[in-house]
C-alpha cells in the first residue's frame, strides 16, 4: 500500500464502499437473469422489471421513464445474455473475501 501512502484507512475504506455498491448490483442483475429467463417478456417489459428491481437494489441509479418506454435500460449490459448466471460468481468470491478481511482485522486488534 505504499501508493496510497498516508491515506491508506480512507483507500481501503473507499474501496470497501465501491465493492458494496457493486454487491448490490450485481444481486440486482442475478435477480433480473433468473426472471427474465423464467418469463417471457419484451424488451419494454423486461426494462420494467429491470428498473423495479434496480431501484430495489441500487435506489442511487435511477432510470428515466424514457429509457423504460425505449426498453433501453439494461440491454447494454451484454454479458446477461453473453453469460447468464455469470455474475453472481463474483459476488460469492467478494462475500468471501470479505470473511477474509474481518478475520485479518479482528486479529490485528
Amino acid at each position: 500500500m505504499q501508493f496510497v501512502g498516508k491515506h491508506k484507512k480512507e483507500h481501503i475504506r473507499n474501496h470497501l464502499m465501491q465493492q458494496l455498491e457493486n454487491l448490490a448490483y450485481r444481486c440486482a442483475i442475478d435477480e433480473f437473469e433468473h426472471l427474465m429467463y423464467d418469463r417471457k417478456l419484451s424488451r419494454v417489459q423486461l426494462c420494467k422489471l429491470w428498473a423495479e428491481i434496480s431501484n430495489r437494489y441500487i435506489p442511487w441509479n435511477r432510470i428515466s421513464l424514457e429509457d423504460i418506454h425505449q426498453g433501453k435500460c439494461w440491454s447494454h449490459q451484454t454479458y446477461i445474455v453473453e453469460r447468464p448466471f455469470y455474475y453472481i460468481q463474483y459476488d460469492i468470491a467478494q462475500i468471501s473475501i470479505y470473511e477474509f478481511y474481518l478475520k485479518m482485522k479482528n486479529k490485528q486488534e
